[in-house]
């Protein structure tokens, strides 16, 4: 939620922005910003930044339903391999 909070209140904002105001690196933030895309909560524009999507448009209480769930338990898991890509 603090990330909605910061895009709505900063928009547009950089990734970089975005995670230098939360204190921690770009790269720990990557897949939090990509889920809230793909759910429409924010939207991405390249050389832009990020700024609200169109279902916090028509609905903006309803980010609040994300409090507590985490990426990892939406994602899924990872998947590990003692094969390379080429089956060796």
């Amino acid at each position: 939620m603090e990330i909605i909070e910061r895009v709505k209140k900063h928009a547009p904002i950089t990734g970089e922005n975005l995670a230098e105001m939360l204190g921690i690196a770009r790269p720990t933030i990557r897949s939090d910003l990509a889920l809230l895309v793909m759910l429409g909560y924010l939207d991405a524009k390249p050389k832009v930044g990020y700024f609200l999507g169109k279902t916090l448009e028509r609905e903006e209480s309803s980010y609040k339903k994300l409090d507590g769930i985490y990426v990892k338990d939406v994602m899924g898991f990872t998947c590990r391999s003692s094969r390379n890509s080429y089956g060796e």
